[in-house]
This record gives structure tokens, C-alpha cells and sequence, in this order.
């Protein structure tokens, strides 16, 4: 992951977001339950390692919502976007945390 651009710009924001003591939450959306089924075995794995390394940075939390259970069809428009019931799940549910940050 370390020769990925976008991994690069992700691990450099977070580092200076950390040695400013800023808390960072990361955020990973959920997948409609179709799709999260389709998905081989492993092929999350590389998001999941990035995830893990990031929090080894001080005031990183992560919030993954891809394996939670709690997503139903009904939570999106398509099989990538949560539609307005989704949204105010979402929000329901990461709003306290980070309200609790500020």
C-alpha cells in the first residue's frame, strides 16, 4: 500500500492532522448488501490494512461500516449511494461520536 498515491496523500493528511493533536475519524461507508455479497473474500483487504496502519497515528479512531450488519436494501438508492433513510442512519449513528470531539 505504501507505492499508492492515494494512500501517500491519505497517510500525509493524517500525520499532520496527529502531530497537531486534530482527532481524525475515518469514515468507511457501508456497501448495499447485494454488492457486499458479490465481493470475493479478500478484495477489501488492501482498505482494511490501510485502515489498520492509520490508526497507529495518536487521536485516529475508524469507523467501518462496510461489515456491519445493520444496512438493509431499503438504505440505498443504488449499490453505492444510501438514499435519505441511510443518510440519517448514518448520521444518527456517527453524529454523537463526533459531536463528542468538539
Amino acid at each position: 500500500i505504501e507505492n499508492n498515491l492515494n494512500f501517500l496523500a491519505l497517510e500525509y493528511m493524517v500525520s499532520t492532522l496527529s502531530s497537531n493533536n486534530i482527532p481524525i475519524i475515518l469514515v468507511s461507508y457501508p456497501i448495499h448488501p447485494i454488492s457486499l455479497s458479490s465481493l470475493d473474500s479478500n478484495q477489501l483487504d488492501q482498505h482494511n490494512l490501510t485502515l489498520d496502519y492509520l490508526r497507529k497515528y495518536d487521536r485516529v479512531e475508524s469507523h467501518n461500516y462496510i461489515w456491519s450488519e445493520e444496512w438493509e436494501k431499503e438504505d440505498f438508492y443504488d449499490f453505492e449511494h444510501l438514499d435519505e433513510r441511510g443518510r440519517n442512519k448514518l448520521c444518527s449513528i456517527l453524529g454523537p461520536n463526533i459531536f463528542s470531539k468538539i
